[in-house]
Order: structure tokens, then sequence, then C-alpha cells
């Protein structure tokens, strides 16, 4: 006598379905890990004092020929840097505010300043790409005297 085993095959459907759909979630959730650790980084390097980050620049506004008003005008530039371990892809630069340190060496908020898109140095309004480990020139700022 023989034994006749016998194969439940929608079980045996269900199991397989099962499987590939862990599978499937597994590959996703390693891809969104991967993606997390290996992202792009983005700093801003403390702006320095002096050249190339801060320059000033005696400016004088003119009518007529006639010297109306001299100031001094300060341009800043701030370095972003891509720190991550990938490209940062279409990089765009936005202030919220600007805050400014004052005299008793507490830090305030510029009132007259406007939260604003920023455009890259030498550039447009977005950048294409930052490789990690490089830094390109954000915004040319130019601040007056008593403005």
């Amino acid at each position: 006598m023989t034994a006749e085993c016998q194969i439940n095959w929608t079980a045996l459907e269900a199991v397989g379905t099962l499987a590939a759909a862990l599978v499937g979630l597994g590959f996703a959730l390693l891809r969104e890990i991967r993606n997390w650790v290996l992202r792009p980084k983005l700093t801003i390097v403390p702006i320095e004092s002096g050249p190339p980050d801060c320059v000033k620049v005696r400016t004088v506004r003119r009518r007529d020929g006639e010297v109306i008003a001299e100031t001094d005008a300060y341009y800043l530039r701030m370095r972003v840097k891509n720190e991550g371990r990938r490209r940062a892809e279409q990089v765009e630069i936005f202030a919220a505010k600007l805050l400014r340190k004052q005299a008793d060496g507490t830090v305030g908020e510029v009132e007259s300043s406007l939260p604003m898109n920023l455009r890259w140095a030498h550039r447009g309004g977005v950048l294409p790409g930052l490789s990690p480990g490089m830094y390109r020139y954000g915004c040319q700022l130019t601040i007056r005297n008593g403005h």
C-alpha cells in the first residue's frame, strides 16, 4: 500500500506571496536606510571677517555728477558645504532672518531684513548639484551702514 501525499497548492501560493512581499519590503527598507546614511548634509561655514567672505567697500551715490551720499558697504558671501556622503541636487538657499551682533555682545534680529530665497554667488537661484566635501559661495549680501 502506498500513501498519497496531498499538496495544498492554495496554502503554498499564499506562503510564497507573503515571502515575496516580505523580501520586497526588506529591500525597500534597506534602500531607505542606505539613503538616510548616505544623504547629503549641507552646512554653512562661519563667515570670516575678511576676504573673500567679507569685503568692505566705500560707496558713493551721485546725482547729476554731484556726491549726495557716502557710506561703507559690506559684501558678505557665505560658504555652503556638503559634509554628507551623497551629492546634493537642486540646492537652494533661503534666509529666514538676519542676525547682527550688537556692541554689547548680544545678538539681535535685523528688523528691516525680509525672509527670501537667496542667489548663489556667480550663479542663478538654484545650484544644480554640490558633491560631498565641496563648497560653493552662497548669496552675496550687501549691507550698508545704517541699513
